[in-house]
């Protein structure tokens, strides 16, 4: 498992460009964080984010899916975009 040292980092400053379809992703914080609380104000309906063990789809509101709830330190994910355009996704700072 990765381990990271030094200062924190500062999710701002780590902008992930998101196109239509399939985008590999890391989740660069320490700390875990909920599905919702990482996409707030991104998701749309239609978006799906995949790990190793499970799968997780946008849908009115809210997260459905399956064991995928929370994106872990050091981990990489592949987020299904449903947006024609790009976006910026800008993780929150955890607490």
């Amino acid at each position: 498992e990765l381990t990271l040292e030094g200062d924190p980092v500062v999710p701002a400053e780590h902008p992930i460009t998101v196109k239509n379809g399939a985008n590999w992703i890391g989740y660069p914080l320490t700390q875990s964080m909920t599905l919702t609380d990482a996409f707030a104000g991104f998701a749309i309906n239609g978006d799906q984010v995949k790990s190793k063990s499970g799968t997780a789809q946008y849908n009115r509101g809210r997260w459905q899916g399956t064991t995928l709830t929370t994106l872990d330190s050091g981990k990489g994910y592949i987020f299904v975009s449903s947006e024609a355009g790009d976006r910026t996704l800008v993780f929150p700072t955890a607490e």
